[in-house]
């Protein structure tokens, strides 16, 4: 399985929001999904069966969420708070000679967000080992990173936006993909 692909897969079940109480759109919060990626995500899908904090591991369709999902198109957002666009991308061991091949592999991977054409300052976690194994795909010994572009109050305008993914893999091919979200008044 390819890391695009499964990146994919990590994109939709990662958390969405960090559930303090609801509308808390922090920087604090919108810096705590970008940095639980995939590792809070999955340990809450596989052990918390989808309550904990950070909580929405799958997209709630919530305005109020902190996460816009990268990937996600036709959501709606609330535009006040801090908000932030991320994905995660992964692989595991599993798929490679050894360790330093798949690391070698993921700092290799390059990955950037253009909203309505203009491109976005992204922040890149440090590669992490994921805690939980990848259920359906059968991988072990995962690790992932996270790039994310953190949104400050103001910068979202009403309406919609067209948000572009960019991923440079020479692993395993590019993908550039375009969806549209609304952001709302609320």
């Amino acid at each position: 399985m390819c890391a695009t692909v499964a990146g994919l897969f990590i994109a939709t079940v990662s958390s969405s929001r960090a559930d303090a109480a609801v509308g808390d759109r922090t920087m604090g919060a919108a810096q705590a999904v970008l940095q639980a990626g995939a590792n809070g995500g999955l340990v809450v899908l596989t052990n918390g069966h989808g309550h904990g904090d950070p909580a929405g591991i799958i997209q709630s369709g919530d305005p109020e969420d902190v996460k816009i999902f990268a990937l996600g198109p036709n959501d709606a957002y609330c535009a006040s708070g801090w908000h932030v666009i991320d994905l995660n991308d992964f692989d595991a061991v599993d798929l490679y000679p050894s360790k330093q091949a798949m690391f070698d592999s993921l700092n290799a991977v390059q990955e950037s967000f253009e909203l309505d054409s203009v491109a976005l300052a992204t922040q890149r976690t440090a590669i992490k080992k994921s805690p939980a194994n990848l259920g359906p795909t059968g991988l072990n010994d995962v690790y992932w990173f996270g790039v994310g572009a953190l949104m400050r109050p103001g910068s979202l305008t009403v309406g919609t936006h067209a948000l572009r993914t960019i991923i440079l893999d020479p692993t395993y091919g590019n993908l550039d993909v375009t969806v549209q979200f609304s952001v709302l008044p609320c």
